[in-house]
């Protein structure tokens, strides 16, 4: 069960490092998993520390959630710890929990690992930014293909 569901942390933690370089002025560079670790049957926790380039403006990013759909019904939730973009090129640790949605098995987890397709899932991301200037903004990005994380 743990390397099922360790696959699936790395896909919403790629998710929530790929989703930085739709924010003007970040690129992520290269990540890595730092570690994994069961909280109980249904969820786990990790660690992952993302190098990011901020050509742009400092900012803070909070309230990072996801929800990964297969065929449209929520199948796992996640959350990633708040970051503070600074300029230059610099190193982040981030951690961050996923679970299993409501309604979803054990064995629904373990079928769909067997038989993954990419194509099955979508992704939705919110988070909060925090400008320079003070201002916020709520990010979403709403049924985004998981393929577009995976590198081929």
């Amino acid at each position: 069960m743990k390397k099922i569901l360790v696959s699936f942390v790395i896909v919403i933690l790629a998710v929530f490092s790929a989703n930085a370089q739709h924010f003007s002025g970040l690129k992520v560079e290269k990540y890595s998993f730092d570690s994994v670790y069961p909280n109980s049957l249904r969820s786990v926790s990790g660690k992952v520390t993302l190098t990011v380039s901020n050509t742009g403006e400092a900012r803070k990013v909070k309230d990072i959630k996801a929800v990964a759909y297969r065929n449209g019904v929520p199948f796992i939730n996640g959350t990633c710890s708040d970051v503070s973009f600074q300029r230059g090129s610099k190193a982040y640790p981030l951690t961050g929990t996923v679970s299993l949605a409501n309604g979803i098995t054990v064995w629904t987890v373990i079928k769909a690992a067997l038989f993954f397709n990419a194509s099955e899932y979508t992704v939705d991301v919110t988070c909060t930014m925090t400008h320079e200037n003070g201002s916020t903004e709520v990010v979403r990005k709403v049924g985004v293909p998981i393929s577009n994380y995976i590198r081929r």
